[in-house]
């Protein structure tokens, strides 16, 4: 549910003059073009940046890189199943040890879109950046959930309407789709 300020706090833009004996201030002549470049400097899903770098072990600015990156097409890359787009995070990580120890990258499915049956061989952290999707529990991941799974678990999900479903994952130890296994260094993954 969307709440409004009340009036008496929208201050002169509702008519209201302000509380006397508050000084007068002028703002400094380039505070709107440090906002606007302050904005402009923010990747789009800038605010994940701190979870992000977290869950890879990486600094706070090369999260936002990673994440700046999402809007670049040429970073992503077709998938095996239809519909799933892949930006591979290993290429990009440089000697942090999440680029070895896991599978890391950014996922993207289409709204509707199905990502296929798998088994985690090793514990997975997922963060949604972007969309919701169903989980076979009824739940659904919005932005800013992260979702584990422990080994030996099995699932499939689906990305809802709306924006195209977009998460950071971390698989550590691999992934089985069936008889393929895909591990942590994998070519072609």
């Amino acid at each position: 549910m969307r709440r409004s300020l009340p009036t008496e706090l929208l201050g002169v833009a509702a008519g209201v003059a302000l509380p006397e004996g508050l000084p007068s201030a002028t703002p400094p002549a380039d505070l709107s073009a440090r906002v606007l470049a302050s904005a402009a400097a923010m990747p789009r899903l800038g605010r994940f940046a701190g979870a992000v770098s977290g869950l890879l072990g990486i600094g706070h600015a090369h999260a936002l890189e990673l994440l700046r990156h999402i809007d670049t097409a040429a970073r992503w890359e077709a998938s095996p199943w239809p519909g799933v787009a892949l930006y591979h995070l290993e290429p990009h990580l440089g000697d942090a040890p999440i680029a070895r120890e896991a599978i890391t990258g950014f996922v993207r499915l289409g709204a509707g879109g199905g990502f296929p049956d798998h088994e985690h061989l090793g514990d997975e952290v997922v963060l949604i950046v972007q969309g919701s999707c169903d989980m076979e529990d009824g739940s659904v991941a919005r932005p800013g959930d992260l979702v584990a799974r422990a080994p030996g678990t099995h699932h499939e999900f689906a990305a809802r309407p709306g924006p195209d479903l977009v998460y950071l994952a971390i698989v550590r130890g691999g992934v089985r789709f069936g008889e393929i296994v895909m591990r942590p260094g994998t070519p072609d993954l």
